[in-house]
């Protein structure tokens, strides 16, 4: 028998796998297919990067706007108000791929701020659309406290509050590495990834801008009317809107292995039903609110 040598190397029949930490692993993992069938005992319990580093991968690539992935982000906000294949399942493909991010960059967050950017561009382009059709009156929000509104109030300031809220939550829910069936793991309590809890936001924010901002908008004439069948419309959308928003964030976190009992962030779906409800009761004595008329009026004082 020959011992193995540089003179008479013995190769393998099977391909050696590389390690979890290696180059070659994580060139190997960078398709998705790989990404898809690497057992996730492989990983141990990382330490993924910080905000701060983070937000130093978004400045250092908006700098230079050839490294966004403009097409990526917008393939991803297709999905996100995709539903002919199922409910939930564009969205759902969505965290998948933060799935295999997790498989090949050890964090689940993206590192690529297109969709904030791609975002922020949506709602400017809404503000100038929505001021274009409401804005003749001489009260109301001008075009640039609109946007100031809109992404500085709602969706930054708004959204960071939301984030640390889910983050929080999340924390009540995190079992160990091991107990939720990670073959060999440790028992390590795991985070949710602060980046990856404004991610779920971002998702969820851009469905209810959609609806709020979108749809509303081609039907903002009626839907502003005070008779009975407007109002139903208007809180109709609303409904839909915010119940869109939590369904997608109850999808981010139940994408995450170590998140247990992810069904409390369907629990808000309840107090929107019952304000609905409520809104519908109170209507025939005339404390009824048409969300859209009091939206209208708030922003460019029509009423």
């Amino acid at each position: 028998m020959l011992n193995p040598s540089p003179e008479h190397p013995v190769k393998s029949a099977l391909p050696s796998e590389p390690s979890a930490n290696s180059p070659s692993a994580a060139s190997q993992s960078t398709s998705p297919v790989f990404a898809a069938v690497l057992p996730t005992h492989h990983l141990s319990p990382s330490h993924p990067p910080g905000l701060s580093a983070v937000l130093s991968s978004y400045l250092s690539r908006l700098s230079d706007p050839r490294t966004l992935d403009l097409n990526a982000a917008l393939s991803q906000m297709r999905h996100l108000l995709r539903f002919s294949d199922g409910i939930g399942t564009g969205p759902s493909r969505v965290y998948k791929a933060a799935y295999y991010r997790k498989q090949t960059k050890d964090h689940w967050a993206r590192d690529d701020p297109s969709f904030c950017v791609l975002s922020v561009a949506w709602m400017v382009i809404a503000c100038v659309f929505w001021r274009l059709a409401w804005g003749s009156a001489e009260e109301g929000v001008g075009l640039l406290g609109l946007v100031v509104r809109s992404v500085l109030f709602h969706w930054l300031a708004g959204g960071a509050v939301l984030t640390e809220a889910g983050r929080r939550a999340s924390e009540r829910l995190a079992t160990t590495a091991a107990g939720r069936g990670v073959g060999g793991g440790r028992h390590v309590r795991q985070s949710v990834e602060w980046m990856y809890a404004w991610d779920i936001h971002c998702n969820a924010y851009f469905v209810w801008f959609t609806v709020v901002w979108g749809v509303q908008f081609f039907l903002s004439k009626f839907l502003v009317g005070e008779n009975l069948f407007p109002f139903i419309v208007s809180n109709a959308l609303y409904a839909v809107a915010f119940t869109w928003y939590f369904y997608v964030t109850h999808l981010g976190y139940r994408a995450l292995p170590f998140l247990s009992n992810t069904e409390v962030f369907l629990y808000p779906i309840v107090a929107v039903v019952l304000i609905v409800v409520l809104n519908f009761i109170l209507f025939p004595l005339g404390l009824g609110v048409n969300p859209s008329h009091w939206a209208v009026g708030y922003y460019f004082g029509v009423f």
